[in-house]
């Protein structure tokens, strides 16, 4: 399992070698399809779907550790004052 497998493109991240997404294949977890029917549908090597849904469950988890300390009600508030505080800068 490779991160190498998961590159930075201008769509977001994608898989080596293909116009595929994460998000992509976020679409397919989320309504819960099984991991070899998204494999077989969106023809990609076991090494791909292994990478893939490595990355997604790294990446959830992540967010999922934001969320449960409250991290994201903080980042809001930031951007929040950021956008509001800039707004009024680019007004002068």
């Amino acid at each position: 399992m490779t991160k190498s497998a998961i590159i930075q493109t201008e769509r977001g991240l994608t898989i080596a070698g293909t116009r595929i997404t994460l998000y992509d294949v976020m679409d397919y977890v989320t309504a819960q399809y099984p991991t070899q029917f998204i494999r077989a549908l969106l023809n990609l090597t076991e090494e791909q779907i292994d990478t893939t849904m490595y990355r997604i469950a790294e990446q959830t988890a992540v967010l999922g550790e934001i969320a449960s300390q409250g991290w994201l009600d903080m980042i809001s508030i930031r951007f929040d004052n950021y956008f509001s505080i800039s707004s009024v800068t680019h007004l002068k």
